[in-house]
């Protein structure tokens, strides 16, 4: 389908893809350059077609958009444009900025508990018993994905270094610090999907 989604936001514009299409018909949306890259990238389908589908999404906020990745492997567009890229199942998200900028999305539906040794301090767990569920372990999760994103996920531990300071409904945002920096997150609503979103502060 077109793009599912797209949020026009102060610090840039999120844009959520809904991947039910084929490969064929995604390849339809890309360059012959990236449908190769794919191609020879990624020897899972799934894999191809969550790659396709954040490209598709990305051009349809620039459309002249010519991706590459940083150093770091961050992906980037030039015209002095940042980008921050996530998937998953049915699902993928592309946040474009002046400056650098993550997004991460989950399904609502995973498990987070699971991993909750490795990211969810108790003072977080208290956190979201506190808002009554309004910022949950899955928020926490994307903040954290986020926030490591941002940091450029070097020697950056989701627990140690990564917390979750407060929770504000009225952005909906969260509050947070990484290694004693503050940042803010915005969160959007979504049906089936946590969404989290963060851009640094322009120099």
């Amino acid at each position: 389908m077109p793009l599912s989604d797209r949020f026009d936001l102060p610090h840039g514009t999120v844009a959520l893809w809904k991947t039910d299409e084929t490969e064929a018909e995604l390849r339809t949306l890309c360059t012959a350059g990236e449908c190769a890259y794919a191609a020879e990238r990624f020897s899972s389908e799934s894999r191809r077609r969550e790659w396709l589908a954040w490209h598709a999404a990305l051009r349809q906020i620039v459309p002249e958009a010519e991706p590459f990745y940083l150093p770091d492997g961050a992906p980037a567009i030039g015209n002095a444009l940042r980008i921050g890229v996530s998937h998953t199942e049915g699902y993928a998200a592309v946040f474009v900025a002046k400056s650098a900028c993550a997004v991460d999305i989950e399904r609502k539906e995973r498990d987070f508990l699971r991993a909750a040794r490795r990211y969810l301090s108790p003072e977080e767990e208290a956190l979201c018993a506190e808002t009554a569920g309004a910022l949950s372990p899955g928020l926490v999760w994307c903040a954290k994905e986020t926030l490591y994103k941002l940091a450029g996920g070097k020697r950056t531990d989701l627990l140690r270094d990564i917390r979750i300071a407060g929770f504000d409904l009225c952005g909906p945002s969260i509050h947070s610090t990484v290694a004693g920096k503050p940042f803010r997150l915005g969160t959007i609503p979504h049906e089936e999907l946590h969404i989290v979103f963060g851009a640094a502060e322009r120099e």
